[in-house]
């Protein structure tokens, strides 16, 4: 690696350590659910044959440097099949969103918002799932921790 590509690389490091020791957590909140459980889940119960999905991805990031804002919309879902026929599904939307964000490159947050916006809402994420299985009688697994 030249000098200059080493220096590069520190002066990333360093920004996005600048997020990560100043951006404050405004807010985790819930702006969409769905969970949708077919009747069929229920008839000839038998967890071994079916295949669970598991999934997240960014709807949304956004940056707003005049106010130092930094957010994320992350959607989660869950989904219980046998064989091709979905037979259970979960989907809900977080906004994440952080304030005091310093003046780095727009790239930097990114990295900050995508890189902990997940740890940040799964816990959300899980407990709700939690919820709809109780409430549903669907005996879900709890969900893994994610890593």
């Amino acid at each position: 690696m030249t000098k200059s590509a080493t220096s590069k690389k520190a002066e990333a490091v360093e920004a996005y350590n600048r997020v990560v020791e100043n951006a404050e957590l405004e807010s985790i909140r819930l702006v969409s659910s769905n969970f949708v459980v077919k009747p069929e889940y229920f008839l000839n119960f038998s967890p071994g044959n079916w295949k669970n999905s598991f999934n997240s991805n960014f709807v949304d990031t956004f940056f707003d440097r005049n106010e130092n804002l930094l957010g994320a919309q992350i959607e989660w879902t869950v989904s219980v099949k046998r064989g091709n026929k979905n037979l259970l599904s979960t989907k809900a939307i977080y906004l994440i969103a952080y304030s005091n964000v310093p003046e780095v490159e727009e790239e930097h947050c990114m990295a900050f918002v995508r890189r902990v916006g997940r740890f940040s809402t799964y816990p959300y994420f899980r407990a709700l799932v939690s919820r709809y299985s109780a409430e549903s009688n669907a005996e879900l697994p709890i969900l893994p921790v994610l890593k």
